[in-house]
This record gives structure tokens, sequence and C-alpha cells, in this order.
């Protein structure tokens, strides 16, 4: 911004901070949508120094409200496995667990195997823990996730 005679207070208004909500969405509201931020975002070390985790990646979740019926999207763009378990960490923490429902995902990091996980497994690569837990526990009954343009049953992804 400064490179471009462009001063952050004249921009404060459009920037959202991670764990917040997008001003202007309702899910009650005409707009019948909300959008919580989850990343980009920094973490505290243990020198209790903040990290970057950005990644130049934006997570998040929209919450659809349609005739009282809610349903979660959940897009996390080009972001890792690192990334994700920080998600999900920082979401158990502040106990928002609500916040990283989905009733459609589509897959990070272009689908490949460290939107999961460090190695690459032969015939199928491991999840971490909290990568796991958000793929495997989060999606709601008859959820589906998306890799490129084709949309899967995330019945599909539990069962491999």
């Amino acid at each position: 911004m400064t490179a471009n005679g462009i001063e952050v207070e004249s921009r404060k208004h459009l920037i959202v901070d991670a764990g917040q909500l997008v001003p202007g969405f309702l899910k009650d509201g005409a707009e019948r949508a909300e959008f919580f931020v989850h990343c980009p975002f920094a973490w505290r070390t243990n020198e209790n120094k903040l990290e970057d985790r950005n990644q130049d990646s934006i997570v998040f979740q929209v919450t659809f409200k349609e005739d009282g019926v809610e349903s979660h999207a959940l897009f996390a763009s080009d972001v890792d496995y690192e990334t994700l378990s920080l998600i999900v960490q920082s979401t158990k923490r502040h106990r928002k667990e609500e916040r990283l429902l989905w009733d459609f995902m589509k897959l990070p990091h272009h689908s490949s195997y460290l939107s999961l996980g460090p190695d690459r497994g032969t015939e199928e690569t491991e999840a971490v823990p909290d990568v796991k837990w958000l793929f495997e526990t989060q999606g709601n009954r008859g959820a589906y996730y998306c890799i490129d343009q084709q949309a899967y049953s995330a019945k599909r992804l539990r069962e491999g």
C-alpha cells in the first residue's frame, strides 16, 4: 500500500481480522449469509513473538441461511496442513468449533498431499491429527468436497 501511495487508515474499513465476521453480511439479514475469517492470522511462539501464518491465502467459512436452514462452506485456498492445523488449534482454543463445520469444502493446496501432511504416502497419505479431525468430523451429513472442478461425497473422503 505504501508503494502505491495508499494510507492504511483509508482502507482500514476493508480489513477484517481473523476470528471476526466480515461486516455488512448477516445470516439473519437480507443477505442470508455471513463470512467468518480464519486466516491470514499470526501465531504466538513460545518466545511470545508473533509469527505470520499468512501464506498469502485466505481461509473463511461462509454460512448461508435459507428457510431457517443453515449450510456451511469452507474455503481454504492454498494453505497447507501446517496452517490448517493451526487454524484447528486456534478455533478449538477459542471454543468456536462450529466455525469449522462444512457442507461443502474446496480442498486446499491444489488438493495435493501437502493439504494433509508432510509426507506423501505411496498409496494413501496420512493426515496429521488436526487436519484429520477437520476432514472427518466437521463435515455435516451429506457434505461434499471439491477437487479441482469435481465434487465428491464427504463419505468417500472418510472411506478413502
